[in-house]
């Protein structure tokens, strides 16, 4: 089975920060996207394009993601086209809304690195 890790970076990264991610993943392909837009809707539409394009080439895709990347990532609705997702996201504010909870619920699955 072909399996990618696909690595979305927060506010001031970038797709090199991936092979951070390499040597914790040996037997995938650890790739980094580097989107160009930034706002939560049409950042979404970048992360979906680039996830829906990895569905032809892997059998199993990883999201991590970090920071505004998870919040983007979460926008991006991938639930049918990865297979767990990983997000590093911190809310900062007093107030968190349910449907943001309910988001991060239904991407962020417990598992173990090693499991994949």
């Amino acid at each position: 089975m072909k399996k990618a890790i696909l690595y979305i970076h927060g506010k001031g990264g970038s797709a090199s920060e991936s092979e951070h991610y390499k040597p914790l993943f040996p037997d995938c392909d650890v790739i980094g996207l580097d989107y160009k837009t930034f706002t939560p809707w049409e950042t979404g539409k970048e992360i979906y394009a680039a996830v829906e394009k990895l569905t032809t080439e892997y059998d199993s895709i990883v999201l991590i993601a970090n920071s505004i990347g998870a919040f983007f990532s979460i926008n991006a609705e991938l639930d049918s086209l990865i297979e767990k997702a990983f997000l590093n996201i911190i809310l900062k504010t007093k107030v968190t809304t349910v449907a943001a909870v309910s988001a991060i619920n239904r991407l962020s699955r417990q598992s173990n690195p090693s499991e994949l």
